[in-house]
């Protein structure tokens, strides 16, 4: 950074600290706060710690727009914090073990496949590969993952090489069963008729903290980066990252395919929705 100085700017709904609208300029440099690892992205301007401090003591709304250059545009966000279930514990003891996995069709989309185990009309949602890497890197990922977590069922959208990457996984993880669907429905529409679904039913981790969650999923995970997609999603908006929440359509679709239905009965693994105060996802 030698010769270079900084200067961590708020650019927020479009407008940067001053009041100018960032549409007036001809060139925008957005740099987040941490990088993809977690990481500050210049130690010398304010470290790693600082900026976890920070982020511990402000909402994600402002953590997203202020630090981190993503502002969320609160009016249209789909799925917020505060209508979303999660808990400290996942079950040990389930009834299936669920999974799906949307492949990416180009460079800038994720491979997204999350695993949930159900419990009653529950779905806990414990592991998830969601990775920009090339079909040939993410594949012996899958394969580990579904084989540690002893994954029992899983489904591929057939579409952009799906089923032919579902079929060489399936050679390798003798214990799971695999099947593929091509998806032909507008993609918006799917999340948008699922969303009810995914909040009533759709369990998901705390983000850690060491002293209220200490199992909670880590900064820089798949898991962290899978929820920073999900709860961006936003109604209407074109452009925008979508793997997280499609994906979660295609394992309720799943769900019903198999032939579960919605059953109310108590478990031993309580969830309760939070507030947007209580939690940072972003």
């Amino acid at each position: 950074m030698t010769g270079v100085q900084t200067c961590a700017l708020p650019i927020c709904f479009p407008v940067t600290i001053p009041g100018r609208n960032i549409d007036e300029y001809d060139y925008i440099v957005s740099i987040p706060a941490l990088d993809e690892n977690g990481k500050s992205i210049c130690e010398e301007v304010q470290t790693t710690e600082q900026y976890l401090h920070t982020k511990r003591k402000v909402s994600p709304i402002t953590w997203n727009a202020e630090y981190m250059q993503s502002p969320i545009d609160i009016e249209g966000q789909l799925f917020k914090a505060s209508e979303l279930m999660f808990s400290d514990l996942m079950p040990s003891k389930y009834e299936s073990n669920l999974s799906v996995c949307d492949t990416a069709d180009t460079g800038s989309n994720y491979l997204s496949s999350p695993m949930v185990k159900k419990v009653g009309d529950l779905y806990y949602l414990y592991d998830v590969v969601f990775t920009q890497m090339e079909m040939e890197l993410s594949e012996p990922i899958i394969k580990g993952t579904y084989i540690e977590n002893k994954v029992e069922i899983a489904r591929f959208e057939s579409n952009n090489g799906g089923k032919l990457f579902a079929k060489e996984i399936e050679k390798d993880v003798p214990n799971t069963a695999f099947y593929w669907k091509q998806t032909t429905s507008n993609k918006e529409t799917r999340i948008l008729t699922d969303a009810f679904w995914i909040k009533k039913h759709i369990v998901f981790r705390y983000p850690y903290d060491e002293q209220k969650h200490p199992n909670g999923y880590r900064e820089g995970s798949d898991y962290d980066l899978f929820m920073r997609q999900f709860t961006a999603y936003v109604k209407g908006k074109s452009d925008q990252h979508d793997d997280a929440p499609d994906s979660l359509s295609m394992l309720r679709r799943l769900i019903f395919e198999i032939g579960y239905e919605d059953v109310e009965e108590e478990s031993d693994y309580p969830s309760y929705p939070i507030s947007m105060e209580e939690i940072n996802l972003s």
